[in-house]
C-alpha cells in the first residue's frame, strides 16, 4: 500500500478510477490480516465521520461472551405476565385477547 499523501488523505483510502488499478488495490488487501483490514476501514470511516460530524459505533471484535442476566430475566418475566393476562381475557387456539384497561391494576 502506498503511504504517501495527496490532498491530505492517505493514498490507501483513495479509490482508483480504472478497473486494473482497482483490482491491484483489491489484491493488496488479500495479504492483510483481518485486524489490518479493520484498521483501514476504521480510518476510512473516521474520515467520513469528520465530514458529517457524527459519532461512529466501534463494535470492536464482536459480541461479548456474557449477558446481563437480571434485566433479561425481568424482560422475559414481563412477557410471560403479558401472555397470561391476554389468555385470561380470551383464548382460542394460539390466539389470545387484549386485556381491558379498566381494573387492570387490581389483583
Amino acid at each position: 500500500m502506498a503511504v504517501g499523501r495527496a490532498n491530505g488523505q492517505p493514498e490507501a483510502l483513495r479509490l482508483p478510477h480504472d478497473a486494473s488499478s482497482r483490482r491491484a488495490m483489491e489484491r493488496s488487501y488479500e495479504e492483510e490480516s483481518p485486524f489490518e483490514l479493520r484498521h483501514k476501514l476504521l480510518a476510512l470511516a473516521g474520515r467520513h465521520e469528520e465530514k458529517r460530524a457524527r459519532a461512529m459505533l466501534d463494535a470492536g471484535r464482536g459480541n461479548p461472551n456474557w449477558i446481563a442476566a437480571a434485566p433479561r430475566d425481568a424482560f422475559w418475566c414481563l412477557g410471560q405476565f403479558a401472555l397470561e393476562e391476554a389468555r385470561r381475557v380470551w383464548q382460542e387456539g394460539d390466539l389470545a385477547g387484549m386485556p381491558h384497561p379498566d381494573g387492570i391494576a387490581r389483583p
